[in-house]
């Protein structure tokens, strides 16, 4: 098969799995947003207190130096 060929009818979903691909893809969105709003909302509370890590404190040792601020 060639790139620029077209695929063969039989490879392409049919009308039940495509609305079942879209409805998972949906999920995935919902999940992603939510995960990510979640994550914004958790990012503020180091801010607060004087870390001014971004990313780096969902990374292990972020996690380790939160966790040890959460002790104190």
């Amino acid at each position: 098969m060639n790139a620029r060929e077209p695929l063969p009818a039989d490879l392409g979903a049919d009308a039940e799995n495509h609305d079942l691909r879209q409805l998972l893809w949906h999920r995935h969105r919902l999940v992603q947003m939510r995960t990510t709003r979640v994550m914004n909302q958790l990012h503020v509370v180091p801010w607060n207190e004087g870390l001014r890590r971004k990313k780096a404190s969902w990374r292990p040792a972020g996690r380790k130096e939160l966790d040890g601020r959460a002790t104190d």
